[in-house]
């Protein structure tokens, strides 16, 4: 059986892909709850993140060890960064910038099952039309979000396969919140689907 390691930001994205399964266990490594299910022919292992860079890199510290061999994969949302996405879209995410360190990129390989964006991952959550414009600018990315770049990375160090799909949220600007939790309606409803993809 092979191993499927799904890292969500939170709970909320979590949700719709626990649905796949009415037979779910829990267990803890490094105090880290990690819901297992099988699904087909794999093993899923979904762990929750939280949201920001240094959640997400404690919580990868702490399941190293967990996770040996497999495909990693991401799903969650993300703030577009570039005015030609739509809200609700579907991304596959082919390059990851880090907001603090120009010089670190990520290449990942994508298969043709959704477009392909760019993502930047930042340290605090984009409310402003400002920082909006001068991420895109410096790093030519399509999205934003507070994990991805760390994700793909811990994938890198263990030399597994990674995917990270993304769900556009929002337009990182002053109508965030807003349009976050209409969002989230969407998310749910296809998120399974799109996993199962």
């Amino acid at each position: 059986m092979k191993n499927i390691y799904l890292f969500t930001a939170t709970l909320t994205e979590a949700k719709p892909l626990l649905k796949l399964s009415e037979n779910i266990s829990e267990h803890f490594t490094n105090k880290v709850k990690i819901r297992t299910f099988e699904f087909n022919e794999f093993k899923v292992h979904i762990i929750i993140t939280g949201i920001g860079i240094k959640k997400t890199k404690k919580i990868l510290k702490a399941v190293a060890d967990y996770i040996t061999n497999g495909i990693i994969l991401n799903v969650g949302i993300a703030g577009s960064l570039n005015n030609k996405l739509q809200i609700g879209e579907w991304k596959i995410i082919n390059q990851l910038f880090l907001s603090i360190d120009f010089n670190k990129k990520i290449e990942l390989i994508t298969d043709n099952i959704f477009k392909t964006a760019s993502i930047v991952t930042v340290e605090n959550g984009i409310e402003s039309k400002e920082i909006r414009r001068k991420l895109s600018e410096k790093f030519s990315a399509d999205l934003v979000d507070m994990e991805s770049f760390h994700i793909a990375d811990f994938a890198v160090q263990k030399n597994m396969p990674c995917q990270i799909i993304k769900m556009v949220s929002d337009n990182a600007d002053e109508m965030t919140m807003q349009t976050f939790k209409k969002s989230l309606k969407k998310y749910e409803k296809e998120a399974a689907n799109i996993f199962i993809k």
